[in-house]
């Protein structure tokens, strides 16, 4: 008779746990992907984990790093782009979240205005009110 011995707490949960396909997540601004984003981390625990802040060095630091690293990874999200399967060792499963594009417009128009800081303020806040809808 064989006894099971319980997993170990301590013990990183096994690799991959619900796809043998790395996941990427695409997130688009003002699209309802932060929620969706977090809730499909939380699927791959283990900080086995890499997200994209949107950075254009750090696409380059992803793509440079060894090819052992980049295969640890489960889940790829933030704002990436298409084609970083490109860069990983097997193939990978894209998700994204969609939203009415006008909507889409609308909503990041408000956010950017509502955030001097927001890159894009200067430029928005010089052109004028949107017009009504």
């Amino acid at each position: 008779m064989t006894a099971t011995v319980p997993a170990n707490p301590a013990q990183p949960p096994p690799r991959r746990l619900y796809s043998p396909r790395p996941l990427v997540f695409i997130h688009l601004p003002k699209a309802a992907g932060s929620t969706l984003q977090h809730i499909v981390v939380r699927q791959y625990p283990g900080g086995r984990g890499f997200r994209f802040t949107g950075d254009t060095q750090q696409w380059n630091d992803f793509k440079a790093l060894p090819l052992e690293e980049r295969a640890r990874f489960d889940v790829v999200h933030g704002h990436v782009h298409f084609g970083i399967h490109e860069y990983l060792p097997s193939p990978a499963t894209y998700i994204t979240m969609l939203r009415d594009p006008i909507d889409r417009v609308v909503s990041h128009y408000h956010y950017v205005m509502t955030n001097p800081s927001h890159y894009l303020y200067k430029k928005i806040a010089g052109a004028g009110p949107l017009p009504a809808r």
